[in-house]
């Protein structure tokens, strides 16, 4: 029996990394498949955002055209009239 109180994973934003000379069109249908829902593509570039379930990262990372999966930072600055810099 599942735990009532337990919280289900929330999904980790992603940067995937594309080798060069990738077809991103393929590539991100396979993302897509092993469980990526795809924000952005950036073809120019070779970068995919997204979000994506713990469990589904290796299937993404192994899929070939898949350089890297990195998990998004964001960060926050103080307001410039804040005591802490």
């Amino acid at each position: 029996m599942s735990d009532p109180g337990a919280r289900s994973p929330r999904p980790s934003l992603v940067t995937v990394t594309l080798a060069d000379g990738a077809d991103v069109g393929a590539v991100v249908d396979q993302l897509q498949r092993a469980g990526l829902s795809v924000d952005q593509v950036l073809d120019a570039i070779g970068i995919v955002t997204g979000s994506l379930a713990d469990e589904n990262r290796a299937a993404v990372a192994g899929i070939d055209g898949v350089l890297a999966v990195e998990d998004d930072h964001t960060f926050q600055l103080p307001p410039p009239d804040s005591e802490v810099q």
